[in-house]
């Protein structure tokens, strides 16, 4: 098994790119588009097979935190700059009490093409918060925590091997509040016994280091934003090396990449690690994302 793991959204193929703007103009039947859109679940599953978590490229989620603006308590707001990229989202309002039944999330995941080492991405509650609109205004940020870990249990339930909760929000934002945040994810993590991962995109681990105390088996780290120069530190967590640059075309070096890695392991002291993208690979187009596949399998081979 290969010390990978991909972590966000996949870029779509381009048959999978005109199939979508043919069914919103009405050119395609909807089963036709779901036949193609399998096919690119089932080819990024294929190229995973030996990936330590795999991921069926979330080719359901418009966003990531569209699915939730469905449920009872959240609506839908208006189209959103997602960041620093080229994306929108919808800015969920989250307006009273969050009510749902968790098996809603199943129809968001290809659950049954994915192998037993599977891996589903969520929101972090941080970010589910940060990226919304609150006008519950209450303790909106445990009761967020309280409803994905209400859906962390379902999963388990379905045999899902690890839940990753995406955190871009603690990245980017400069109020910072570790003690809060830990008590979200010891109310998010309660007995949740899969491995859980905390990713945290495009931020400097450096300032981040208050996460190391937070209650999840496994970290994810983006290292094009952190330079390994300026963090010392040590954990008993799985580390995720964020070295691929989901937002770079450039497919990186893999000689340049080995002796990076072999210093930050022998730096850190690290024992369990994996290597991924630093973000969604869904920001590059299909056959670079593909190539950076490639780059993390024969990277990995030799560690």
């Amino acid at each position: 098994m290969l010390k990978c793991q991909l972590t966000g959204t996949f870029a779509r193929s381009p048959e999978l790119i005109r199939a979508t703007r043919d069914y919103d103009r009405r050119r395609l039947k909807e089963n036709d588009l779901e036949r193609i859109r399998e096919d690119d679940v089932k080819n990024i599953i294929k190229s995973q097979e030996d990936f330590q978590y795999i991921i069926d490229g979330g080719f359901l989620w418009q966003d990531i935190l569209r699915p939730f603006t469905f449920v009872e308590g959240i609506d839908a707001g208006p189209l959103t700059r997602f960041f620093r990229t080229n994306t929108f989202y919808r800015k969920p309002i989250i307006k009273g009490d969050v009510k749902f039944k968790s098996e809603f999330i199943n129809k968001f995941f290809y659950l049954h093409l994915l192998p037993e080492r599977s891996k589903v991405i969520l929101p972090g509650p941080v970010s589910f918060v940060g990226l919304s609109y609150d006008k519950y205004c209450k303790d909106t940020l445990f009761m967020i925590s309280r409803a994905l870990n209400r859906i962390s249990k379902h999963l388990e339930e379905e045999k899902v091997a690890c839940i990753q909760f995406s955190e871009p929000y603690i990245s980017l934002t400069e109020k910072r509040d570790f003690n809060l945040w830990k008590k979200a994810y010891k109310i998010l993590t309660e007995n949740i016994e899969i491995d859980t991962l905390i990713h945290l995109p495009w931020g400097n681990f450096s300032n981040l280091l208050g996460i190391l105390k937070f209650p999840v088996k496994s970290i994810g780290i983006d290292f094009i934003e952190t330079s390994i120069e300026k963090i010392d530190f040590k954990t008993d967590k799985r580390l995720g090396i964020g070295c691929i640059d989901a937002q770079n075309s450039l497919i990186e070096d893999t000689e340049d990449l080995r002796k990076f890695l072999n210093g930050l392991v022998d730096k850190l002291s690290l024992e369990d690690f994996f290597i991924c993208p630093n973000c969604d690979l869904e920001f590059l187009p299909y056959p670079i994302a593909i190539k950076k596949i490639k780059i993390m399998r024969e990277i990995s081979d030799n560690l």
